[in-house]
């Protein structure tokens, strides 16, 4: 099918919308109720993600969200490219999976800083760039103790 032809166009929206509402679970949340711990929104620094959850809940629950939410990235854009569509569509169904993180459907539209989506979203598209943001994110983690 061309990138163009209307089965191709559905099958974006289709996958955008999923994308979208993938995106909107969020795992700090999620497992925090699950876990029986505060809001994370509402506690720490307020933020629904991996470095608050570590403050908050450990190491477990904190490496639990960032996979989770790594995932939710990268899951759309490998569905993406095994639909065959081109790298253009495949960004813009990342960026639905990002909006998704940061105005979740399920959570009132207040999500967190969509940092681990938008790194699972670039381990999806381009591997190397990932790996090299990674290793950034990293050392200055190891420099200055601050995520």
């Amino acid at each position: 099918m061309r990138a163009s032809s209307p089965g191709m166009v559905s099958m974006f929206w289709l996958l955008a919308t999923f994308a979208y509402l993938l995106g909107s679970l969020s795992f700090a949340i999620l497992l925090s109720r699950l876990s029986g711990r505060p809001d994370p929104r509402a506690s720490g620094s307020g933020n629904a993600g991996a470095t608050n959850m570590l403050r908050l809940a450990g190491k477990k629950l904190a490496i639990l969200t960032l996979l989770g939410d790594l995932c939710k990235g990268l899951l759309p854009i490998l569905i993406a490219s095994a639909w065959n569509l081109n790298i253009a569509q495949q960004g813009w169904i990342g960026v639905c999976a990002v909006l998704g993180h940061l105005f979740p459907v399920y959570f009132r539209f207040r999500g967190g800083k969509g940092v681990a989506t938008a790194a699972g979203v670039l381990l999806g598209l381009y591997p190397p760039a990932a790996a090299l943001a990674i290793a950034a994110w990293l050392l200055t983690l190891y420099l200055t103790r601050t995520s």
